[in-house]
């Protein structure tokens, strides 16, 4: 396995968890999946202001299930040589994130799970894997910023296969894309409740 990339308090990322021939391979197989247009909701109607991309989730099934373990094995060994966080592993589905020209998750937030979402357990890390090759499309940067104005923002490399890692408490968007289409699998990993 590579060893850890750029690592700080904010960001760590970890290059070809998927090789490129795979990430091509997974975004075939991922675009079957069905998509739901993902915005933020008010009453019945989708707002696309801040929010506007297409999700599909990866169910629990063998056909999956290597995803799944490569994604484990790279978010855990990131958290290992960065976080060390408490993970029990992940509680809900991976998601496939798929952003066309215009689309975007342009407004700093959290991944934090709300509470009593999974009594007992807090989502921890973010783990976000770029499938694009990044000479097909233009935009769509992934940003995290600690929330301070006088921090930089960092903007993630985007190598097709690597592997950005956060806290779910990281403030972090997904800005427009300008050009082509942008394919991410995101994966939360969680464990017991920070003390």
């Amino acid at each position: 396995m590579p060893e850890v990339g750029f690592s700080c308090q904010t960001v760590s990322w970890w290059t070809e968890v998927f090789s490129p021939e795979e990430c091509e391979d997974l975004k075939t197989l991922l675009l079957e999946l069905p998509r739901t247009i993902k915005g933020c909701t008010t009453g019945n109607k989708i707002d696309t202001k801040w929010r506007n991309s297409k999700v599909a989730h990866l169910p629990y099934t063998d056909e999956y299930q290597w995803i799944y373990d490569r994604m484990m094995i790279a978010g855990n060994k990131i958290n290992q040589e960065s976080y060390r966080y408490k993970l029990t592993g992940t509680h809900d589905e991976a998601n496939f994130m798929v952003y066309n020209k215009g689309e975007h998750f342009n407004c700093w937030h959290l991944d934090k799970w709300p509470s009593g979402y999974w009594p007992g357990l807090s989502r921890k890390l973010n783990c976000i894997v770029q499938l694009s090759d990044p000479d097909t499309y233009e935009g769509g940067e992934f940003q995290v910023w600690n929330g301070d104005n006088d921090t930089p923002i960092i903007t993630a490399p985007k190598d097709q296969g690597f592997m950005l890692a956060c806290s779910a408490f990281t403030w972090h968007r997904a800005t427009p894309v300008t050009k082509g289409q942008r394919c991410t699998l995101v994966l939360h990993l969680s464990g017991p409740p920070f003390e």
